[in-house]
């Protein structure tokens, strides 16, 4: 909690300071983080490079990190890599989006679709527009991500293809070569596969105002400009050994913003918000509640608001329980800054796997960010 604490205050530094004063302060949480465990040798980094990829000691660690690198302009974002000596799918896939954005014709967007399309996730609309992405699914964690999209926290490596996350907990370099390209779970070797509807199916809950989480989001058009959003639901295994885990999960909306030109869509620098906000977690032994402020912020990559973020403290056993029950409630206005949606209003009842037994969630009120 300290750390999530000093986390917050470290934002709340970045607003109020100049960018070079946002970089010394980068440097200097870099700087920590990396030499926390000086004279400690059973004890690493909270966060390392490991063969080129991120390694965080934990959820905490990642999502603070992620908060912080989001503040920053490109070149200081840059820097912070390079002094750990690590390339980020955002800076990997820069230059790719940045000759798609400066296309001169239809043709050369066209042409660029072609030339690209084994290396970008690239799709076509009704219309003939093309959409570019980057070749793998992620909760907006570029700016972690290896070009191949992977990252290591605690004991578990996360690999992200187009549909689905390979979680190899315990993970080492042969058992990251076995099942890096893994199709299905296996309980026996501690890899779970998820594809992206896995999530999505387990927010079916009654949803009002015509929200369709099957697709885990939409978007609505007004003439060259549409407004994007995704509610991506989270729920990881924390492994203790290999029998027993915990809990991690998170709910959180992703907000962006395309125009279209040259047959093509495309990011451009907009303002977002999210206002109306009430979140209700209860479990047996929680019950959280809160009314969220107003927040906007302009961007051109687009923002992240975090409604909940829980772990669970008791131990489940791997393959044998269930997840435990969780009723979710959240209602929230959001939009951008020429188009809106009147809100999620998701009511989402939680089941146990196991109706002999219950498992409690974590007795603290959500840590709440927006990024």
């Amino acid at each position: 909690m300290k750390k999530v604490l000093f986390s917050l205050y470290i934002l709340a530094v970045f607003f109020a300071c100049s960018q070079p004063e946002v970089e010394n302060l980068t440097q200097e949480r870099t700087m920590r983080l990396s030499s926390r465990s000086m004279g400690m040798e059973d004890q690493k980094p909270d966060v390392y490079v490991e063969s080129g990829c991120l390694v965080f000691k934990n959820f905490n660690v990642r999502d603070s990190i992620i908060n912080m690198l989001e503040q920053l302009n490109d070149e200081h974002r840059i820097a912070w890599e390079k002094n750990l000596g690590f390339v980020s799918a955002k800076t990997y896939y820069a230059p790719y989006f940045y000759e798609y954005d400066n296309v001169k014709s239809e043709e050369e967007c066209h042409l660029f679709a072609e030339k690209y399309a084994s290396i970008l996730n690239i799709t076509t609309d009704e219309e003939g527009c093309i959409d570019v992405e980057y070749p793998f699914t992620t909760p907006r964690f570029e700016v972690i991500l290896t070009a191949d999209g992977r990252v290591k926290v605690g004991n578990a490596m996360y690999i992200y293809k187009t549909n689905r996350r390979i979680v190899i907990h315990f993970a080492d370099v042969r058992r990251i070569n076995n099942y890096k390209n893994a199709l299905v779970s296996s309980e026996n070797d501690n890899v779970d596969v998820i594809y992206n509807n896995d999530a999505q199916v387990m927010l079916r809950g009654s949803v009002s105002r015509d929200i369709s989480l099957v697709n885990s989001g939409g978007f609505i058009k007004s003439g060259k400009k549409k407004y994007l959003w995704d509610l991506i639901y989270s729920l990881e295994k924390v492994m203790i050994d290999k029998t027993f885990y915990r809990n991690h999960v998170y709910l959180k909306l992703h907000q962006r913003a395309k125009k279209k030109y040259l047959g093509g869509w495309h990011d451009y620098s907009t303002s977002y918000s999210i206002h109306g906000t009430y979140v209700s977690v209860q479990s047996n032994d929680i019950s959280t509640q809160y009314y969220g402020d107003e927040h906007s912020i302009t961007r051109k990559s687009g923002a992240n608001y975090t409604f909940f973020h829980l772990e669970t403290p008791r131990a489940l056993n791997y393959g044998v329980e269930g997840h435990p029950r969780l009723d979710i409630v959240v209602r929230a206005d959001h939009k951008s800054s020429f188009l809106g949606w009147p809100g999620y209003h998701l009511n989402y009842e939680g089941s146990v796997g196991n109706i002999t037994d219950f498992y409690v969630f974590a007795s603290s009120f959500p840590n709440k960010l927006y990024y």
